[in-house]
């Protein structure tokens, strides 16, 4: 089961879903329910995807690697020393999909409940 954390944006108008480890299932049934292109979800699913953005019609996919601070320290590829992460960007919702949580994830997290914002 995966670890979901939903979160307001902009006055409750909007939300951030992060999705920690999602099963198969849960994927699939997020990206019914949100309209989420079949082929991005593929490149979510594949760990050696590269970095990408792109634009269909009224959603934006990005996915990225970014430094994982819980990487061995013999770890010398970027496959080691980085996890992935995919983005999700639609009107009113912004899904995150990750397989591991990470630290600056949150630390996002954890001041966007208190704030209600990412801002300092």
């Amino acid at each position: 089961m995966s670890i979901l954390t939903e979160l307001p944006i902009a006055n409750n108008t909007s939300k951030w879903i992060d999705i920690i480890d999602p099963s198969q299932k849960e994927l699939t049934q997020l990206a019914r329910q949100y309209g989420l292109h079949p082929v991005h979800v593929k490149n979510c699913l594949d760990a050696n995807h590269l970095p990408k953005y792109e634009e269909t019609g009224d959603s934006v996919f990005i996915l990225v690697r970014a430094y994982d601070a819980a990487s061995q320290a013999e770890a010398s590829t970027v496959q080691g020393l980085t996890r992935r992460v995919a983005l999700f960007i639609k009107p009113g919702v912004l899904l995150t999909f990750h397989r591991k949580d990470q630290l600056w994830i949150e630390q996002l997290r954890s001041k966007w409940k208190l704030t209600g914002s990412a801002n300092t």
